[in-house]
């Protein structure tokens, strides 16, 4: 009986110390950018809020409107859907410590993701605001922060005035997921296209697949390529640009 519990408790202890060894060299990895990052982000020196370590709920995120201020009709929407049905609860906290969530949006309720045909400074100034989906990124990777889904959005002004809470990251990209299949039934994908060319077929799933981290990780986009912070969500799941056939 002993040498059966000894054996039961080193069983036990091995699969723990497996556990929590496998968590932390996760972590660890998480922090390490891979080399293709490493090449691109150059760190402006600024000393601005994210480079100084200032605390999310006491930032300025206005600071940074020079980087978005700039950004061109490439982000103008026009004609696609502004809501969605949340695919999951979304739960939202004051700390990242706190137990229980300040703020639930259960799962099923309709929520607007974004606006169309805003004027360009109007959108760029929704964009920035951290608002859904696009939220700006923590310290720490799987968290965000972000003003919460509302299920009406009279003018971008009032985002102003919203309160920011720590997300998730997960969820939000369920939420992206579950958009994204929106705008794919708005304008299917026709691999038929490319039934003479099946390397390029690959090549255009292959941007397809990266549109959710994309769209979740947008404004650590705009961070990353300004050199003002390069997020641990970005290094986590940002993937490099797919080699298009034919390019050397």
């Amino acid at each position: 009986m002993r040498t059966k519990r000894f054996f039961a408790l080193a069983l036990l202890f091995l699969m723990l110390f497996t556990l929590f060894s496998g968590c932390a060299q996760a972590k660890e990895e998480q922090l390490e950018p891979p080399e293709w990052m490493k090449e691109h982000f150059k760190q402006n020196n600024k000393n601005e809020p994210y480079a100084r370590g200032v605390p999310l709920d006491e930032m300025d995120f206005s600071e940074y409107w020079k980087y978005f201020k700039e950004i061109g009709d490439d982000l103008m929407i026009h004609n696609e859907p502004e809501t969605v049905v949340l695919p999951c609860d979304v739960e939202y906290y004051r700390r990242k410590g706190d137990k229980k969530p300040a703020l639930v949006i259960p799962m099923g309720t309709e929520v607007y993701i974004r606006k169309n045909n805003l004027p360009q400074e109007q959108q760029n100034r929704f964009f920035m605001s951290g608002y859904g989906v696009e939220t700006w990124p923590d310290y720490e990777a799987d968290w965000r922060y972000g003003i919460p889904f509302l299920t009406k959005i009279y003018s971008v002004y009032e985002m102003e005035f919203q309160e920011r809470y720590y997300v998730k990251t997960q969820p939000l990209f369920e939420v992206a997921d579950a958009y994204i299949a929106l705008l794919d039934e708005q304008n299917p994908f026709d691999e038929g296209r490319y039934e003479d060319d099946p390397e390029m077929l690959e090549y255009e799933k292959a941007l397809r697949e990266r549109r959710p981290a994309e769209f979740v990780l947008s404004i650590d986009g705009f961070l990353a390529i300004n050199g003002a912070f390069l997020s641990p969500d970005y290094m986590k799941y940002y993937k490099p640009y797919p080699k298009k056939p034919g390019q050397e």
